[in-house]
């Protein structure tokens, strides 16, 4: 431009300076002399806008000033600026008042002074918490698009269309400023704007592909912007966001924006699908004007075809879970076969065997995780589709189904994997979408039959003080409903309290036979521990915990407490030579190094061994072979005239948890002064008499199954005969061997200062 086409611009903005009748002020004034100016109130980056009085016209106004450094292709997008914004009358874009050279020649023009704040500062004051419902939200941003719409059909392309450029005016609407950018489309793309030099024109966090790619920008790349705002608005969040303008740059060309729904739960679907249209890369494909966008949030504000898209949606999103529920299935199927193969790899595999052979078991180990990691995100994807699928259509039957049946899914697991709380979680879940019926189904009463001869009370379990404990005893009928849990039933016989454990589910009809009178037949200091059903295993915290599976076991005898130092001691008394009998006591070493002591031709338990350990006779018998254990056993039977034997993997677990599955003798809450373990007592850990935790009792009455002495089974480990099945806790024992499914192993003609036995009679 020019200086004499600046001259003749100047003279005629002059001429046409605001002249309205019935004003107050001096009308002599001349036109550059005409404003008084006070401090600045803005800044951008041509010039500075400053609160000003308009002496003519008596009333306060915003002076936009070129700064006096502005060089003539600034001066010319001043001008511009000025007169596009005079030439669009819409009441959402601001009014030009005036323009014309302040005393010191320096370039303004004026417009109505606003105290009120730019959209961007009501964002982020809504995201601090301002309270602004998003239907206004979204009545205010119409009235923008249709100021913009208005430029677009007087050729006018705004090109930095932002939250900072749109402010709110004193009754509350919204007015987009700022057309320092702005560009007529009729305008010879070759006659570049003050910005256009090949370079990216407006503000990179909204500003279109095309503008990111230095092309001048046209009416869809406003549209762009408006979309910008728009998800800004329904997320608090910009949709690209990069570190540095750079990257930022990159990630309009390349990269795609969200889904606003996918950022922010509170975005409609509709307002969020037209957002992504307006944020399109192509600009074939975004709205065809800010018209069609505002016909868009028309079209949500008046809730148009609401039922028709919510019913697409939702059927597009439970397809789309069913698809990842498959998925699940198959997987799961996988992973319980490869379960199976470990279990036979793991028994196949000694633990002394060298890395290379133990290495496929450890891959094996890997796959299945691997499945059960991908298992668990196709079920999360489903569970994510269904709640938006509930969401769209909240009473929809297919959603609902697909809902109830991935928790219960859940709910089985985390059952079997011993997970009560999360199960209960998974089953709330469930009971939230499927209601009263499914409540009843989980959580409704069962029913028990009871066939005894004896008189019976039923009391239920229930957690207090992290311990189960029995409820207050109901006496039984033959018949009686009763909600799902835990039980016992409960009779005295001779005054020995006998128990049978029960679990009762939901809407179970339970039929059990119950025969105290078979605790007459055993061995006095022997518990009955019933026949019945019994949870075993599963217990995937536990070590080498078995496979979960529920099953049907006989009943039989086991002795209370385990076999005690002096109750063995009478065993090694028996023998004509003491020498013998030591080599069968117990020592630290299987082949030799006696604990304890003779004296006068006969074995003694010593005070103290010669390790200068205590010993009484109250304590549990340890240091001993399970060889050494079954002669024991078999001279114990001879003189009870009984047949003793050691118990089964199984039948040690039924004695310890009962019917319920829980993880200890005394529920799955653990704590070191619920039994005898390493850290049950200040200072040294070291053996105590049996009995001495009276809370470390079964089920049944069975004392010592958590800490104590762990104990020798007759079971195999893994199928290896030459190795035994270890169970329970000790005096030294760390926590994990107090849970009742641990597992561990003893070579048979091994002993450890940790491992003793008790008996089992068949009844």
């Amino acid at each position: 431009m020019t200086k004499e086409t600046l001259a003749d611009t100047i003279a005629e903005l002059e001429r046409t300076s605001v002249r309205d009748s019935g004003a107050t002020g001096d009308w002599s004034i001349a036109p550059s002399e005409r404003y008084e100016l006070g401090e600045i109130v803005g800044a951008g980056a041509q010039g500075d806008v400053l609160r000003a009085v308009d002496r003519v016209l008596g009333r306060e106004v915003a002076l936009k000033a070129l700064r006096q450094d502005g060089i003539e292709l600034d001066i010319g997008s001043f001008v511009r600026e000025a007169r596009l914004m005079a030439q669009i009358a819409h009441p959402n874009i601001m009014p030009i008042y005036d323009a014309g050279l302040l005393p010191d020649g320096r370039l303004f023009y004026t417009m109505p002074l606003l105290e009120q704040r730019t959209l961007a500062e009501l964002i982020v004051q809504i995201s601090l918490g301002e309270d602004m419902p998003l239907v206004r939200r979204m009545r205010l941003f119409a009235n923008a698009c249709m100021a913009v719409h208005e430029a677009h059909l007087k050729g006018v392309v705004h090109r930095d269309l932002k939250p900072h450029n749109m402010v709110i005016g004193p009754s509350g609407e919204l007015l987009v400023t700022d057309f320092g950018l702005a560009r007529r489309e009729d305008e010879d793309t070759r006659e570049k704007t003050a910005a256009d030099d090949d370079r990216p024109v407006g503000t990179p966090l909204y500003m279109s592909p095309e503008q990111a790619r230095g092309e001048p920008g046209d009416a869809t790349s406003d549209v762009y912007s408006l979309g910008a705002i728009l998800f800004e608005l329904l997320t608090l969040e910009r949709p690209i966001e990069r570190a540095n303008v750079v990257q930022q740059l990159v990630a309009v060309l390349q990269d795609v924006p969200p889904f606003a729904h996918q950022v922010s739960s509170a975005a409609p679907l509709d307002l969020s699908q037209l957002a992504a249209r307006c944020l399109s890369k192509d600009p074939a494909e975004r709205p065809a004007s800010a018209l069609a966008v505002v016909e868009g949030i028309e079209g949500w504000l008046e809730g148009r075809f609401e039922d028709e898209r919510r019913l697409q949606e939702c059927r597009t999103r439970v397809e789309h879970a069913q698809e990842r529920l498959g998925v699940a299935t198959r997987l799961s199927d996988s992973i319980r076969a490869l379960e199976a193969q470990l279990v036979a790899m793991r028994r196949d595999t000694p633990e002394h065997a060298p890395l290379e052979i133990k290495q496929p078991l450890w891959e094996m180990e890997g796959n299945i995780e691997r499945l059960v990691f991908e298992r668990d995100e196709a079920e999360e994807a489903a569970v994510a589709s269904l709640e938006l699928a509930l969401r769209a259509r909240p009473t929809d039957e297919s959603a609902k189904s697909a809902w109830v049946d991935v928790q219960l899914r859940r709910r089985e697991r985390l059952l079997e994997a011993g997970h009560e709380v999360l199960a209960r979680r998974a089953a709330a879940r469930a009971i939230r979408v499927g209601g009263v019926v499914l409540e009843q189904q989980l959580y409704g009463q069962g029913r028990l039959w009871v066939q005894t001869d004896h008189p019976v009370w039923l009391e239920r379990y229930a957690v207090r003080g992290g311990v189960l404990q029995p409820s207050e005893p109901v006496a039984i009928e033959q018949q009686m409903d009763v909600p799902p849990g835990s039980y016992r039933l409960r009779a005295n016989v001779a005054g020995v309290d006998v128990f049978l454990p029960l679990k009762i589910d939901a809407g179970e009809t339970l039929s059990v036979g119950f025969h105290p009178g078979l605790q007459s037949a055993l061995p006095r200091g022997f518990a009955l521990v019933h026949g019945g059903r019994t949870r075993l295993g599963g217990d995937r915290d536990a070590v080498h915990s078995e496979p979960a599976r529920v099953v049907e076991m006989h009943g039989f005898g086991m002795s209370r407490r385990p076999v005690t130092a002096g109750e063995y001691l009478e065993w090694l008394q028996t023998f004509d030579d003491p020498a013998e009998a030591l080599l069968r006591g117990p020592r630290a070493t299987a082949e030799g190094g006696p604990y304890w002591k003779t004296r006068g031709g006969v074995v003694v338990i010593p005070e103290e061994d010669s390790d200068g350990d205590a010993w009484h006779p109250s304590f549990p018998v340890f240091g001993i072979t399970r060889i050494d254990a079954e002669a024991y056993i078999a001279w114990r039977s001879r003189r009870d005239g009984r047949h003793y034997r050691l118990p089964t993997d199984d039948e040690w677990e039924r004695a310890a948890r009962g019917a319920d599955g829980r993880r200890h003798p005394w529920g799955d809450r653990f704590d070191p002064a619920l039994c005898k373990m390493r850290l049950s007592r200040p200072g040294q850990f070291r053996p105590e008499p049996v009995g001495a935790f009276s809370t470390d009792v079964s089920p049944f009455g069975i004392l010592d199954m958590a800490g104590s002495i762990a104990e020798w089974t007759r079971s195999p480990y893994r199928d290896d005969p030459q190795h035994a099945s270890v169970r329970g806790g000790a005096w030294s024992s760390r926590a994990h061997r107090c849970a009742a499914p641990f597992r561990g192993s003893m070579n048979i003609e091994h002993v450890s200062a940790d491992l003793g036995f008790r008996l089992l009679v068949d009844l």
